[in-house]
């Protein structure tokens, strides 16, 4: 817990030192800064503390609740573009209350963080520095697809990504928690017929999803963001072809690599993507490919190496259990 407060420090710094030093979107700084709310939030959930315990329901119940009152602070505060402000504040509210919510059911089951000291703190810095940067890697992907097009692209380019994005995104977080329920169990159980069975059906799931996506599509874009945003329709169609890729890929990562005592590998793979993908959007900057579809075809690629590196080591794997 420690560890987070403190690199969140930085991130707040750095995040504020960009907005205020740049005046590409001088009248959203406002909104911007208030988005640093919901990361404080998300920064103290205690999820990693109901993995570990095998208690997900916990889980489920104080997102359950912040999401309800989001919903709820947006439909209230929010009835036109000009509020758009009031979407961050609740965004903000509602992971600051998941996190006290969590916190609040931490200690009804007995438990509260202790401070252990800085040898501890360092230590366990050290410890998790390869799984830190997995996930900063992870966000060079995801996260960073955005952030890249709105430095040297177009707003209206940022938007048609985003919109993609988001749908991606929606059916990707039905994956997630999955994986996360799963960890704990194989690390117990190591049953890896169960979890084969569980990659099958999810393939099959989202290659069914990819089908969706392609017929409806247009659609769905048309209702959720505006018939303006049919635009982005082939930048949805690659992020559903990256959902297809990323499904499996999530299952073969800590539930299948990580239980199994490869969770060297299962990071790695997700840096060495990050360093690709630096390098692809640097060429894409290079060559003017700063189009969304452009941002996402590099996203493609990086999440079908991931998959490619996971499935070769989880087969070596198989074959070593088997054996």
């Amino acid at each position: 817990m420690t560890c987070k407060a403190l690199l969140l420090i930085p991130v707040i710094v750095l995040a504020s030192a960009f907005l205020l030093l740049q005046d590409k979107y001088s009248e959203y700084h406002l909104y911007f800064l208030l988005l640093i709310l919901p990361i404080i939030g998300q920064t103290f959930q205690p999820i990693w503390f109901f993995q570990g315990i095998e208690r997900m329901g916990f889980i489920t119940i104080y997102t359950a609740l912040a999401r309800t009152l989001y919903l709820l602070m947006v439909i209230l505060w929010v009835s036109g573009p000009d509020d758009n402000y009031m979407v961050a504040v609740a965004n903000g509210i509602a992971n600051i209350s998941a996190a006290v919510i969590g916190m609040g059911l931490m200690y009804r089951l007995g438990y509260w963080p202790e401070w252990c000291g800085w040898n501890y703190v360092r230590q366990t810095f050290k410890d998790s520095t390869e799984y830190f940067w997995s996930r900063a890697a992870v966000a060079t992907y995801t996260a960073g697809g955005a952030f890249f097009l709105g430095l040297v692209s177009s707003p209206i380019q940022v938007a048609y990504y985003s919109a993609a994005e988001q749908l991606y995104k929606a059916a990707q977080s039905l994956i997630t928690p999955i994986s996360q329920a799963l960890y704990p169990y194989m690390v117990k159980s190591r049953n890896i017929k169960l979890l084969l069975k569980i990659i099958k059906a999810t393939v099959l799931i989202s290659l069914s999803g990819l089908i969706f996506g392609i017929l409806t599509g247009e659609f769905w874009l048309k209702t959720i963001f505006g018939a303006e945003y049919i635009a982005s329709y082939s930048t949805l169609v690659l992020f559903m072809i990256i959902f297809t890729i990323t499904a499996p890929s999530i299952l073969l990562g800590y539930p299948m690599l990580g239980a199994f005592g490869e969770v060297r590998i299962a990071n790695i793979s997700v840096i060495i993507a990050g360093l690709i993908q630096a390098i692809l959007l640097a060429a894409c900057f290079l060559m003017k490919m700063t189009f969304a579809t452009h941002i996402a075809a590099t996203v493609l690629i990086v999440e079908t190496i991931v998959l490619l590196i996971r499935i070769k080591k989880s087969r070596e794997l198989i074959t070593r259990e088997i054996a």
